[in-house]
């Protein structure tokens, strides 16, 4: 290993439509500096392989990097990296091919850090949330946005604006991009539809961490005392809540299929769910 890795991203569709190839990226600490690799992890029956790390190289100072997230397009063609730590002054979305050797596109537009970010399941819109919140600051920056991803030549433009009262922290895509749900910093949740810009339901609770059931009838998020909670994407009303875990949930994922829910504590354990519907 290289040293401390402390931001990963894979690319979801691994073994579906990427010839069984999985790209890991993340930032690691090197003399000090943070830098970027990619792995490339492939499968061949029970067997991976994982490959050297490829460095993706910077084209900004080093002093100005602070990665707070990544992630890979379903396709794995591109990894997207957003940084900007609590005072810069010029936070950034950086994106690099991993299909070509060429120096990664940077794009300028958010005023305060990049706290997360995610690519649409079909790759075509990039969203970030962005803020910096504190006792004496307010945030100027709070919110998501949504960016249209063009190719050949890469290109960002940004396709919609939606602000929140407080920096947003956390976001995630419905499987069928029409919803998008964003958390901010005292754990509130913000669900808008993608197309026609709408607010379509606010869930209050202090929520670390989202995600969406893969035939999109459920959102599902972890609070800080050890719950999970489903909602109803149609009613947007509580179905049920799941406990176990020791403290917050850090990290929530579906089975494609949408039976097995996986979950992930701040009590060091990780729990399999069945989902009923």
């Amino acid at each position: 290993m290289l040293g401390e890795v402390d931001h990963l991203a894979y690319n979801p569709s691994f073994g579906v439509d990427v010839q069984g190839q999985l790209w890991v990226a993340g930032s690691y600490a090197s003399s000090g500096q943070p830098q970027v690799a990619a792995w490339q992890i492939a499968r061949d029956g029970e067997q991976l392989t994982v490959s050297e790390p490829r460095i993706l190289n910077s084209v900004l100072g080093e002093e100005q990097l602070s990665y707070n997230a990544f992630t890979i397009s379903p396709d794995a063609t591109y990894v997207a990296a957003g940084y900007g730590d609590d005072l810069s002054a010029s936070p950034a979305i950086q994106i690099w091919s991993l299909k070509r050797d060429t120096k990664p596109l940077v794009v300028y537009g958010h005023q305060e850090r990049i706290n997360d970010l995610t690519f649409s399941p079909d790759g075509r819109v990039l969203v970030t949330a962005s803020g910096y919140t504190s006792e004496f600051h307010p945030g100027e920056d709070n919110g998501v946005r949504l960016w249209r991803v063009e190719r050949n030549p890469t290109r960002l433009t940004e396709l919609a604006r939606f602000m929140t009262e407080l920096q947003a922290d956390d976001v995630a895509f419905s499987p069928n991009g029409r919803l998008v749900v964003g958390n901010d910093y005292r754990g509130d949740l913000v669900v808008w539809d993608t197309v026609t810009g709408d607010e379509v339901a606010k869930l209050s609770g202090r929520f670390y961490s989202v995600t969406f059931a893969p035939d999109n009838s459920l959102l599902v998020a972890g609070d800080a005392y050890g719950g999970i909670h489903l909602f109803d994407t149609h009613s947007w009303q509580e179905v049920k809540v799941l406990y176990g875990h020791i403290g917050g949930i850090d990290y929530l994922a579906f089975d494609p299929q949408g039976e097995v829910l996986a979950s992930s504590g701040n009590d060091g354990t990780m729990r399999l769910w069945g989902v009923s519907r």
